[in-house]
């Protein structure tokens, strides 16, 4: 997320808790969250006010908002992709054992 970005999100959560934006906080804001893409924190950022609305919303609320997010859909995509097929395991007899180790 870049300045201008993270500043839009400011002013968005500035609209549900009337906190003032600044140039300064917005570049401390697109720092902290400079691996999340802008979707990922406005989705982040409804699911946290739909569950805390009392709440002040920070940078790591918006982090954990994403890893979640993220785990599942790693999950649901493993699902999707069904059960991982194994090759069959190679037979050994004892007596190849044996021999193996005694040649």
């Amino acid at each position: 997320m870049n300045k201008m970005e993270a500043h839009a999100l400011l002013l968005a959560a500035s609209a549900r808790d009337g906190r003032a934006v600044r140039d300064e906080i917005a570049a401390v804001w697109a720092d902290d969250l400079a691996d999340v893409t802008v979707h990922e924190a406005q989705a982040a950022m409804r699911e946290f006010y739909r569950e805390r609305p009392d709440e002040w919303l920070r940078p790591g609320h918006i982090l954990g908002e994403v890893r979640r997010a993220r785990r599942r859909e790693a999950r649901e995509a493993r699902i999707r992709r069904g059960p991982v097929e194994l090759p069959p395991a190679p037979t050994v007899t004892l007596k190849e054992l044996w021999e193996a180790d005694h040649a």
